[in-house]
């Protein structure tokens, strides 16, 4: 019972912890799509500013005479607060900047610029380093053609602090972050922000967007070795893909709340369930001692039960002996030592079936009648009809006795010569009523001899023991019937 308690107690553990992780990663997914949604409008937006730059450097010259256009603002539209949009020429050199004092800025030696300059027609950058204020930004730049050939390009600093925004806004913890992935590893922002350009190739989510462009996965991450639950989610249309990373407490902590309060309130009902199972036990334990101490009273009084059987039966045989050794009438000595035969039989039959209680009757009268029947010849042919029928000892034993004066006059009185039939019965006749039936080919029954016969008081003495009914008649033979109680 207490395995069981302990197996149902980790069973809900455990389905809590898997209800509270689901419900984790449906908010990684969420906060993945948010940030996607978010960065998409800002991709969308700036690309439409690159766009509307690129013709007006194309229609102005703007590489070459910047002061040709008369409010570069108008063309830009309104862009986030925070953002920073530049043209540079063709050698990387500034030629307009939304930051002022910004003319001394070159970015020839800017991997997207470079990119650029080979023939890529839109690029976005790597983390950087602003070069004026040392702002953690990412660049979305677009080359620029006049005439066919390269002319310059348009680009647009995003502040890697819009994550940080959406980072506050979604109230995530300390050891979260979110993070934009560029499709060949590099990240393009993060927040927390990590110093300089990284490479986050190895991580897990470039094999699970070939599965699914949104998911969820828990794994160590690549960038400062913490071990998160990552929801992530494709931008569409852009080789971006947005990541929200939840550390233990921003998805557990209610988990763990709830387990600390189960501790707190469990262990305490666990130990009194414990002690109760133990208490139980120890009275099991108990009553099984003083159980085997029961059986081990039972099988000794058995045995003692069986020793006075033993012992009863054999002082009758040495009655019996004794009787055979006395100077007496034979018939009258054989029928004293029939009747001794009959207690005898019954005892010999208690101690071998180990029944103290009830036994069977059949065999014991079975026994009794073919010793009766040896002591007279044995030329008789008697025919059995016993059901299965058990009955206390000491009324089996008044049974034995009655069926043993019966037969015994059947045999002085009725069967005399060869031929002689003798049928027994022992029937029940209703639930509780017993029938025994004896009957014989003999002359019948004479009225007159039989109530000055030994045999006969014997007979009207067991019949009184055993609160029976006893009648006795004639039909081609004496016919006696004893009904009595089970």
């Amino acid at each position: 019972m207490l395995v069981s308690v302990l197996a149902l107690a980790g069973a809900l553990i455990w389905s809590d912890y898997r209800s509270t992780y689901e419900a984790g990663e449906l908010r990684a997914r969420s906060s993945a799509h948010v940030v996607a949604a978010s960065f998409q409008w800002i991709f969308e937006t700036s690309n439409q500013t690159l766009r509307r730059l690129d013709l007006a450097m194309q229609q102005n010259n703007l590489a070459a005479i910047p002061d040709s256009i008369a409010d570069i603002d108008e063309i830009v539209g309104d862009l986030p607060r925070g953002f920073q949009y530049a043209t540079y020429d063709a050698g990387g050199n500034l030629t307009y900047s939304s930051v002022d004092d910004a003319s001394r800025i070159r970015v020839e030696d800017r991997n997207y610029f470079r990119r650029l300059v080979n023939g890529e027609e839109q690029v976005i950058s790597d983390q950087l380093d602003e070069r004026l204020t040392g702002d953690k930004v990412f660049v979305i730049a677009r080359r620029v053609t006049v005439l066919g050939e390269f002319a310059g390009a348009v680009s647009i600093a995003v502040p890697v602090s819009a994550l940080e925004e959406l980072w506050e806004t979604m109230r995530l913890s300390p050891g979260s972050s979110l993070s934009l992935l560029r499709s060949d590893g590099m990240v393009v922002a993060r927040y927390p922000a990590l110093e300089g350009s990284t490479n986050a190739s190895s991580s897990q989510v470039f094999e699970a967007i070939k599965e699914s462009p949104e998911g969820s996965y828990f794994a160590e991450s690549p960038l400062d070795g913490e071990n998160r639950l990552v929801g992530y989610w494709q931008l569409d249309g852009w080789p971006v893909i947005a990541t929200a990373a939840l550390g233990p407490s921003d998805f557990l902590t209610p988990f763990w709340t709830r387990f600390r309060f189960w501790l707190l309130f469990g262990i305490p009902s666990l130990l009194v369930v414990a002690g109760l199972l133990m208490w139980l036990a120890l009275l099991i334990r108990r009553d099984q001692g003083r159980s085997l101490q029961l059986a081990e009273s039972l099988q000794r009084n058995e045995f003692l039960m069986r020793e006075i059987h033993h012992r009863v039966k054999n002082n009758l045989q040495v009655v019996s002996s004794l009787v055979r050794l006395q100077k007496m009438p034979r018939e009258e000595k054989e029928s004293l030592t029939s009747r001794i035969s009959a207690m005898v039989s019954i005892h010999e039959e208690v101690y071998k079936s180990d029944q103290f209680e009830t036994i069977t009757v059949s065999p014991y009268l079975t026994r009794l009648v073919t010793d009766i029947s040896g002591a007279y010849g044995g030329q008789a042919e008697i025919n059995y009809d016993f059901e299965e029928i058990t009955l206390p000892g000491d009324r089996a034993m008044q049974l034995g006795l009655l069926l043993n004066e019966l037969v015994s006059n059947s045999f002085k009185h009725g069967i005399k010569s060869e031929g002689g039939k003798l049928d027994i019965s022992l029937k029940r006749i209703e639930d509780d009523q017993i029938e025994l039936t004896v009957r014989d080919n003999g002359p019948g029954y004479e009225k007159d001899e039989a109530t000055e016969n030994m045999g006969s008081r014997l007979i009207s003495a067991f019949v009184t023991q055993l609160g029976a009914e006893y009648e006795v008649a004639n039909d081609n033979g004496a016919v006696a019937r004893v009904r009595f109680k089970a």
